[in-house]
């Protein structure tokens, strides 16, 4: 049975959804495998669009009651089955299920359809779709608020506030914490900087271990955020899909497994950031409400996030989706040095820099009318 699924979607089952902790695919008993599949989200990656177009209408005919349906004798489009059929509130008897079905007559006596598989899968549902979501939801939310209550001096407030703040983000998490470009000049700083991290990026070795490979293999394939934009085309524009598949997992599970060796080692809040950043980020906007009030939380706190989520992934969403690998010297204004986004993947190395100075690519002179130079030699120092 092992034999059957893609190496990499075998080593997705033993490091995320093995909850018996298995050692191999082998131990799996084949209900065992075909339940962990199914909470794949990206599981149709695997498949060709026949075989899933099979499925959805399999699926819906499952549940219309039609009773003649006929099912292959392969595992993903069986836990694909499951998938589908439990975001509809429909579970499947599955303990002890080491045959699946062959046909729509013998499956639906298995469908369980009480109301609290219902229940428990709506929620599960709306946690989700609430956290896949969220970013689309302050959006809409910002630009409703806005209608009814705009007030200039505010919004523009809020979009300069918003500036500034991607960029000195962009400081921390890019050019310090994810290359190694530059580095705090003390180590007082240092424990500062790092606690913003974790606001802002939630598992810091996470995030480093993303750009890293994203950087490797960029513009191929094998790109997890090409993967990403497959699975949703604008997935990483607004953070929609957050457990895409990376085409070369095995590399990128490495590369994570040394970061969280290294954060076992942190405190105990740098463990609670890495898996409730949200979290962190909702009880800012709440101080901000309890302390200023609807408007300034709108404007202030929810411009910012989303500009810095939202304009920090518009380089590669243009490489991805326009198809445009090139720089883009004439959005210097609103992007900053991310305007030679093709020379910073070209030269993405720490061998590829020397002094900080190297970091600003264009003319000579932009550097001088960029706060984020002044930034870089005030409190951070090269990496050498």
């Amino acid at each position: 049975m092992s034999n059957q699924l893609p190496k990499d979607l075998a080593k997705i089952i033993l490091d995320t959804h093995n909850w018996n902790n298995k050692n191999t695919i082998e131990e799996f008993e084949p209900w065992e495998l075909r339940e962990s599949l199914s909470y794949v989200m990206d599981l149709y990656l695997f498949l060709d669009d026949k075989e899933i177009d099979t499925v959805e209408n399999q699926v819906h005919q499952t549940i219309a009651g039609i009773t003649t349906i006929e099912f292959e004798d392969y595992i993903l489009t069986q836990a694909l089955i499951q998938q589908r059929l439990r975001q509809h509130g429909i579970e499947i008897k599955c303990f002890g299920l080491n045959e699946f079905p062959k046909t729509s007559d013998q499956l639906i006596p298995l469908l369980d359809k009480s109301k609290k598989s219902k229940i428990t899968t709506q929620y599960f549902k709306s946690k989700r779709w609430i956290k896949n979501n969220l970013l689309v939801m302050m959006a809409l939310t910002t630009v409703i608020y806005n209608v009814f209550f705009f007030d200039l001096a505010l919004l523009t407030t809020g979009i300069i506030v918003g500036y500034i703040l991607h960029f000195v983000l962009q400081i921390l998490e890019h050019d310090w914490w994810m290359h190694q470009y530059i580095v705090p000049k003390n180590i007082y700083l240092e424990r500062f900087l790092k606690n913003i991290l974790y606001f802002s990026l939630g598992n810091i070795e996470v995030q480093r271990a993303s750009h890293m490979h994203h950087h490797h293999y960029w513009n191929t394939k094998k790109d997890y955020l090409n993967t990403m934009i497959l699975s949703n085309k604008y997935g990483h524009l607004f953070g929609t899909t957050s457990d895409a598949v990376t085409a070369d997992y095995t590399l990128y599970q490495r590369v994570l497994e040394k970061g969280n060796r290294k954060l076992e080692k942190e405190n105990n809040f740098s463990k609670f950031a890495s898996k409730n950043q949200k979290l962190l980020l909702a009880s800012v906007c709440l101080a901000c409400l309890i302390l200023f009030g609807l408007p300034i939380m709108i404007n202030i706190c929810f411009i910012a996030i989303l500009w810095h989520k939202v304009w920090g992934a518009m380089p590669d969403v243009a490489f991805y989706i326009a198809k445009r690998q090139d720089n883009f010297p004439w959005l210097w204004p609103i992007m900053l040095r991310d305007g030679w986004h093709k020379f910073h993947h070209i030269k993405y190395k720490i061998t590829d820099y020397e002094k900080i100075e190297d970091l600003f690519p264009g003319p000579n002179w932009l550097k001088y009318i960029n706060f984020e130079y002044y930034l870089m030699k005030c409190f951070f120092r090269i990496n050498r």
